[in-house]
């Protein structure tokens, strides 16, 4: 009996190591460099706060591309920590480079969640703002991948840089923005225009202005984000584009026209008054078109103000309702 009890004794002991903080560190530490294992190893490690940074670090100089994939996107959790980690963001930044396309766009998703407000239990604005500060030299890292040779690593900048920029970009940062436009991914010029509207920089007006005509009839997601771009970019909103409707060249009087049709896509806007701002643009339209000679503006005209009745309908019906 005596001897039963000092074996049930023995193993309790043994079941008691086994689940010490430092032996399931150990554990999880060793699941984390299994590829097919990595993924919920990182997410149970992110529960253990602190503790869990060095391993997440450890694991993204893994030979194992799955495993350097599953440790930067779980590195975010420093963000919510009491305790800085700067070099969780330098290494996140670092990885941006990586030789591996999947773990660069890993990399670039996770600055975009390292730099958000949120999380919870909730941040205080001191931690976010520490946050910031250690991804500030992301931003550069972010903007060079916009010409990266994967179309993978190019949709995922075009996809995170709005969140990324809305967090990070300055006005020094236009002359990187304003080239993007000129990108051949439609996706990265719509993400531009984006970040532009965000800005809100007179200065991108013209540039604007110009990406509008290279976008074909079928890709109104990139006119709606240019033309969206100058409206907030505009002082006089929007007097640019009513004044280009009488410009000389007719480029631009298409440029304008096909802009100011963008207010009928306008759904659910918000931070602008873009509702008020149909029945001026009707009217400058309607004017402009009686003097308009060259064919194609005439018809670029029409389907705008064909566009914005069709909104200011929708809007009416809906009041009613």
């Amino acid at each position: 009996m005596k001897r039963t009890l000092c074996i049930v004794v023995t193993l309790l002991a043994a079941c008691g190591c086994a689940d010490s903080p430092e032996a399931r560190l150990e554990k999880l530490a060793g699941r984390l460099h299994d590829p097919y294992q990595a993924k919920k190893a990182a997410e149970e490690l992110m529960q253990l706060g602190d503790d869990a940074i060095p391993v997440l670090l450890d694991a993204t100089v893994s030979q194992s591309r799955v495993v350097r994939i599953q440790a930067v996107s779980h590195l975010w959790v420093a963000k919510g920590l009491e305790t800085p980690h700067p070099r969780a963001a330098a290494r996140i930044i670092e990885l941006i480079e990586d030789p591996d396309p999947g773990v660069r766009v890993a990399a670039i998703e996770t600055v975009r969640e390292y730099c958000s407000e949120t999380w919870d239990p909730p941040m205080s604005e001191e931690m976010h703002r520490r946050n910031l500060a250690d991804m500030r030299p992301a931003l550069p890292a972010v903007f060079l991948r916009m010409g990266d040779r994967q179309s993978l690593v190019r949709g995922a900048v075009a996809d995170c840089l709005p969140d990324i920029c809305r967090h990070l970009a300055t006005r020094n940062d236009l002359p990187t923005l304003l080239s993007g436009l000129n990108s051949l991914d439609e996706r990265l010029c719509r993400s531009c225009a984006t970040v532009l509207s965000q800005l809100g920089d007179s200065t991108a007006i013209e540039p604007l202005f110009n990406l509008i005509p290279k976008c074909p009839e079928d890709k109104t997601s990139t006119v709606l984000a240019a033309a969206d771009a100058i409206y907030h970019c505009d002082p006089l909103a929007p007097a640019a584009l009513f004044s280009a409707l009488e410009a000389p060249h007719e480029t631009r009087r298409t440029a304008a026209a096909r802009a100011l049709g963008m207010l009928g896509s306008f759904r659910a806007p918000t931070g602008y008054p873009y509702g008020n701002l149909r029945e001026t643009a009707l009217g400058e339209l309607a004017q402009r078109r009686l003097a308009e000679d060259v064919g194609h503006v005439r018809d670029a005209m029409d389907k705008a103000i064909k566009q914005i009745r069709a909104a200011m309908e929708v809007e009416g019906t809906q009041q009613l309702r």
